[in-house]
């Protein structure tokens, strides 16, 4: 059965939210967060990874995909600010 899991912690410089899947991981290049770059077919836009990356660089965040891991896992890294 699919599965997502929502993972959350932090330690005194940031916050992380993990989210992981039931799919086999698939390296996400970084030519995938680029505007206009899917692999959804010829109906999809390609912006989704582009507009969050973009939102959260501005917000002093990341968006990662750690690759050594056993399901498809996307990491973002929010700075906390005192």
């Amino acid at each position: 059965d699919p599965w997502v899991r929502i993972e959350l912690s932090r330690n005194s410089k940031f916050y992380s939210i993990k989210i992981v899947d039931s799919g086999t991981p698939k390296q996400i290049q970084e030519d995938d967060t680029l505007p206009f770059t899917t692999s959804k077919g010829p109906l999809a836009t390609g912006l989704g990874l582009s507009i969050v990356r973009s939102h959260l660089n501005h917000m002093g965040a990341l968006l990662k995909f750690p690759y050594d891991q056993p399901n498809t896992t996307v990491e973002i890294i929010i700075p906390i600010f005192n």
